[in-house]
């Protein structure tokens, strides 16, 4: 399959940034997990 085929998932880290963002919008209709730096926080 590729990049594009229903079989990929993405995991965005730093969603919330500018590049994160931007990377979430060109990924609208797949199937994305967007994190930002909170729900990464193991601390």
């Amino acid at each position: 399959m590729n990049a594009r085929g229903s079989g990929v998932r993405w995991l965005v880290t730093g969603a919330r940034g500018q590049l994160g963002t931007e990377l979430v919008d060109a990924l609208a209709g797949r199937d994305v997990t967007a994190t930002g730096r909170a729900e990464l926080d193991v601390l």
